[in-house]
């Protein structure tokens, strides 16, 4: 069978396999690819995205980073953002969720995200290296601005609309 690198077959596997199959070629020091599921993660990691996960370096994870750990229950494996560490554990939470995953030992951290495709082509992913901290403040406070600066074009319209019914009045 001819099969070209873009038409290749996707394998659907449990969360648990994956974890397993992630675990093992990471262990080789070899960085894992898998097609993420979920909306937990968005806007940053989509559902349907591929993802490259990668052996962690020394000093790794850093706070702002994005993990790939095992989480306590059968088989859960979850893609979330690192938010805290404390002496040997971690506080994960996905982008979009409102309440952390609760503390992660650093054994159940499997690698860190490192790459992003999605509609097959790679994606700028900030995350990486020692910029993730910083782009992890930054983007923070550039979503905290695009919310202000959303809040005051309202507040502004209100008060010009307010403003104008009175003239016209």
């Amino acid at each position: 069978m001819n099969v070209t690198r873009n038409e290749c077959p996707v394998l659907s596997l449990s969360s648990r396999a994956t974890a397993d199959l992630m675990e093992a070629v990471i262990e080789r020091g070899v960085p894992f690819r898998f097609r993420a599921a979920g909306k937990s993660m968005a806007p940053s990691i989509r559902d349907g995205d591929v993802v490259m996960i990668s052996p962690l370096l020394r000093g790794e994870p850093r706070v702002g980073q994005v993990v790939a750990c095992r989480l306590p229950g059968p088989g859960r494996l979850v893609v979330h953002r690192v938010t805290r560490r404390h002496k040997g554990s971690f506080l994960i939470k996905g982008d979009r969720v409102g309440v952390a995953d609760g503390q992660v030992m650093d054994e159940h951290i499997l690698g860190v995200v490192t790459a992003l495709e999605r509609d097959g082509r790679r994606c700028f992913w900030p995350w990486q290296g020692k910029g993730g901290r910083l782009a992890f403040l930054v983007l923070g406070k550039l979503q905290l601005k695009r919310l202000l600066f959303a809040l005051w074009r309202r507040v502004k319209g209100l008060v010009s609309a307010g403003g104008n019914t009175n003239a016209a009045g």
